[in-house]
C-alpha cells in the first residue's frame, strides 16, 4: 500500500479520532516536531516514521510498515492520554488506578479498531503479569 500524502494522512487521523470524540489537539503533527517530547509523524521516501524529539535529542523512532501500524502507534499514545485524564476524573478510592485506566484505554482502542483493542489488551495484560494490580 502506498504512503498517504500529508493531507490524506491528516484526514485519516481525524476520522479515527472522531470515533472516540478526541480533541484534535491530541493529534501528532506531520513532518514537524515541536521538540518538546510530543511525538510527530515524519514522511520520507521509505514511508512513515513515528518520532519523538526533545530539545534536539531523539527519544524514539518507530518505523511502522503500513498505515494500520502507524495508526496503532499513534492511537496507543493518544488513547493512553485520554484514558489517563478520564481515570483521574473517575478515580475510585482503594482501587489500583490502572484497573480503570487500562479498561478505558482498551475500550477506546476497540472503538477505533477491534484489532487495536485486542492488541492493546494483550500489551496491558503483559504489563500486569509483571506488575500485578494492588488492592
Amino acid at each position: 500500500m502506498p504512503t498517504l500524502n500529508p493531507d490524506d494522512l491528516q484526514k485519516r487521523l481525524v476520522t479515527e479520532l472522531r470515533k472516540v470524540n478526541g480533541d484534535i489537539e491530541l493529534l501528532p503533527e506531520i513532518n514537524h516536531s515541536n521538540d518538546f517530547a510530543k511525538p510527530f509523524i515524519e514522511l520520507d521516501g521509505h514511508g512513515y516514521n513515528y518520532v519523538c524529539r526533545e530539545r534536539g535529542e531523539e527519544i524514539f523512532r518507530k518505523m511502522p510498515f503500513d498505515i494500520d501500524e502507524l495508526l496503532y502507534e499513534v492511537f496507543d499514545n493518544l488513547t493512553f492520554e485520554m484514558a489517563t485524564k478520564w481515570e483521574v476524573q473517575n478515580r475510585k478510592e482503594n482501587e489500583d488506578f490502572r484497573l480503570q485506566l487500562f479498561a478505558k484505554q482498551v475500550d477506546l482502542m476497540t472503538t477505533i479498531n477491534a484489532d487495536f483493542g485486542q492488541r492493546i489488551n494483550n500489551k496491558l495484560q503483559r504489563i500486569l503479569k509483571f506488575q500485578p494490580l494492588t488492592s
